[in-house]
């Protein structure tokens, strides 16, 4: 990607070059991305009993499912994963057809809402790493709540989205370091440029308010991990 092609809104995870190369491009724009993930695969784990299931919202290349691959075939438990763009969902399939996983799953193109609607209480965890910040601001709180009426009692919520930054000089510091971060990582200052320009209008961060009633897990800048327990 070069800040020639770069375009003000052009981010997709529909595009078919994004989704060849997602694995590789989130680790260099987000370099603890391997140390979160983990870290909501354990605590998916926590709450995942046998014969249990799964839903990984904005599933991508299915890494959640590959992490917690012998979860899943101890327990015999189901991985649900749902993305709107049909490019990740056959790379995921792809991935998980081979005989190097053979765990239950089920993979589908269609918009998470649907999938929330037709199954209530049929989930014991819910997954949404790094997906609500793609949401229309305006459809964050209803997601939240068809998302707990999709959960079993005792089941989980995990949500690792992108918060408002506080502002002040500090948010200053804090998004200068990100930066150095990135380039750490080996990204080019031109890949981090032409990235930012194409989430504009794309990717919104989420007022930290709607996570009231939550338990934060993790936080790495404006990026932070809740957890909510469905135990009403």
């Amino acid at each position: 990607m070069t800040t020639k092609s770069a375009k003000v809104g052009s981010w997709s995870f529909e595009r078919t070059s994004i989704a060849e190369e997602f694995d590789a491009h989130v680790r260099r724009h987000l370099p603890w991305y391997d140390l979160l993930s983990d870290k909501v695969a354990d605590i998916a784990a926590g709450y995942l009993p046998a014969n249990g299931a799964l839903l990984d919202c904005g599933c991508s290349t299915a890494d959640l499912a590959i992490r917690m691959q012998d979860v899943f075939k101890s327990r015999d438990a189901s991985y649900v994963g749902v993305d709107v763009s049909e490019e990740m969902v056959e790379i995921a399939t792809e991935r998980l057809d081979s005989d190097e996983y053979r765990i239950n799953f089920q993979l589908e193109a269609v918009d998470v809402f649907e999938e929330l609607s037709r199954k209530p209480e049929a989930y014991d965890v819910i997954v949404a790493n790094l997906f609500i910040m793609f949401l229309p601001p305006e459809d964050r709180r209803f997601f939240i709540s068809k998302s707990v009426s999709a959960l079993k009692r005792g089941g989980i919520l995990i949500v690792v989205d992108r918060i408002e930054p506080e502002g002040g000089y500090l948010s200053s510091v804090l998004s200068r370091s990100t930066m150095a971060d990135k380039m750490r990582a080996g990204t080019p200052l031109e890949e981090i440029a032409a990235k930012e320009v194409s989430l504009i209008g794309v990717q919104r961060p989420t007022n930290p308010n709607i996570y009231s009633g939550f338990k934060q897990f993790f936080q790495f800048g404006d990026f932070v991990g809740y957890v909510l327990e469905n135990n009403y």
